[in-house]
């Protein structure tokens, strides 16, 4: 059984915390993640990073870690605020600011504000296949996931 556990670790590219290691949001350092899909509920948001980067927005919606530190551009503003492991699979944004320019659309179906509540409201997150994913509940209880991909993975 051993064997097949050793194997299974080695053979699927997956985080360390599936291979019984410790993993925590500051092992995410160094990483660009780009958003890709947003779901509240029943309303889900998937975006097309080509078009994005065709219009010149390809850092919209985009997260990055830094130890304690998380931060990136929401729709049109950066942003900033803390970030802390709540245990293995565990994850708390905290204390989000930005900038404050005025952001005239929401060209992607998706305004800075439904991120920023998403994005403090994260509790979980899952790292697979290069690709990160970050869950929790809104206030109603209604579950929230935000899905993230990097070219570099």
């Amino acid at each position: 059984m051993l064997v097949a556990l050793i194997a299974s670790c080695s053979s699927v590219p997956a985080p360390a915390a599936s291979c019984g290691e410790a993993v925590s949001p500051a092992d995410l350092s160094g990483t660009a993640w780009l958003l890709t899909g947003y779901r509240y509920g029943d309303r889900s948001v998937a975006l097309d990073r080509a078009s994005m980067d065709a219009a010149g927005d390809g850092d919209a919606f985009s997260l990055s870690f830094d130890g304690g530190r998380v931060g990136g551009v929401a729709s049109c503003n950066r942003y900033f605020g803390e970030a802390a492991s709540g245990g293995p699979g565990g994850l708390s944004i905290t204390g989000l600011a930005s900038t404050k320019m005025a952001c005239l659309d929401e060209p992607y179906g998706l305004s800075e504000y439904e991120f920023f509540v998403a994005l403090s409201v994260a509790t979980g997150w899952d790292l697979a296949n290069g690709a990160l994913t970050l869950s929790g509940r809104a206030a109603d209880g209604t579950a929230v996931e935000l899905a993230f991909s990097s070219p570099g993975r």
